[in-house]
């Protein structure tokens, strides 16, 4: 069989893009996916002929990869690299299929890992900044407000926190509220969290005045953080929506995600000088790998720490030696 003659690689991905929207019956969302894939990884390649594609040029593309900007604007996350090089090996391996190559040169090949680097960690006054962006009269930017200083102090996932239900809050006192989490997605496990100070005055200003509002004329469904309807409970996404808009009007140099919460406060916890096996349980976490993941030490205060710990020994003097 002849081959076809040589076109461009952004010929042949739109001629590919095409094919799996008339033969595949892909969705939209889909074949846009793959799209942006082969102009984030191939962006130099674009008007290379696509039989001169090789594994050396490919492996220069991949290693670029490492640095490419999302559509977001933030460095590509080792899943999103991952998802790419996917997506460009079904290309390739169309093209291979097509005649327009004659190997697919990421058959072997594998996409670079990123050096993990430590997470934000915010402060209280970063979160008091976040949470003032907040309309005080109404009632869901409110809810979002109390949900922002639960996360801070509870460390909570934040799917496990929009499906709290009142009869998991229990007033300890009027500034400490304690709280059961459930989470049957884990093999049933469960645990208290502690929300306090400003994080509880929020949470009761939300269920004294606001909660009520959002109910409306609704039978109480019994979940604690209520949707705009008073149906059920609040979206995920709709709260990472409003945080995120929040912390961009608030000035925050780095991106403000509801995980956020939950790194910081296991830094501010262990920083604090608690026990690293009662950090694992007020977390939830099964192990102590994930705990050495999460938990980036200041090591100043870790050596202060140690300096407490180690027995005294006497100065002595300096023996002149001759």
């Amino acid at each position: 069989m002849s081959r076809p003659p040589a076109i461009s690689v952004a010929e042949a991905a739109t001629a590919y893009l095409e094919w799996c929207g008339a033969i595949r019956n892909l969705a939209p969302a889909t074949i846009s996916a793959y799209r942006y894939s082969i102009r984030t990884v191939l962006t130099d390649l674009l008007d290379t002929p696509i039989d001169a594609l090789n594994q050396e040029r490919m492996e220069r593309a991949v290693l670029n990869l490492a640095t490419r900007i999302t559509r977001r604007g933030s460095p590509a996350t080792g899943w999103s690299r991952v998802q790419a090089m996917i997506n460009v090996r079904r290309f390739c391996k169309w093209a291979v299929a097509h005649g327009h190559l004659r190997a697919n040169p990421l058959a072997d090949m594998r996409p670079p890992r990123r050096k993990r680097q430590a997470h934000d960690v915010l402060t209280p006054d970063d979160v008091a900044a976040i949470t003032a962006q907040a309309n005080p009269l109404s009632a869901a930017e409110s809810r979002d407000a109390a949900i922002t200083w639960s996360l801070y102090t509870g460390g909570c996932r934040i799917g496990e926190h929009v499906r709290l239900m009142l009869r998991d809050l229990d007033w300890a006192a009027d500034d400490v509220a304690t709280v059961y989490v459930r989470f049957p997605e884990k093999d049933g496990e469960h645990r208290r969290i502690r929300i306090y100070g400003r994080a509880a005055v929020s949470l009761r200003t939300y269920l004294a005045y606001h909660r009520p509002k959002l109910l409306g004329r609704h039978d109480d469904p019994g979940w604690l953080f209520l949707s705009e309807r008073g149906t059920g409970p609040l979206h995920v996404s709709n709260y990472g929506r409003r945080l995120a808009t929040w912390a961009r009007s608030a000035g925050m140099p780095f991106n403000v995600h509801p995980h956020l919460f939950r790194h910081s406060c296991a830094t501010n916890i262990i920083n604090g000088g608690a026990d690293i096996e009662d950090l694992r349980y007020y977390m939830g976490w099964r192990g102590y790998t994930t705990a050495i993941f999460y938990v980036h030490r200041n090591s100043r205060d870790t050596l202060a720490r140690i300096a407490k710990a180690q027995p005294a020994l006497p100065v002595g003097h300096i023996e002149d030696r001759v």
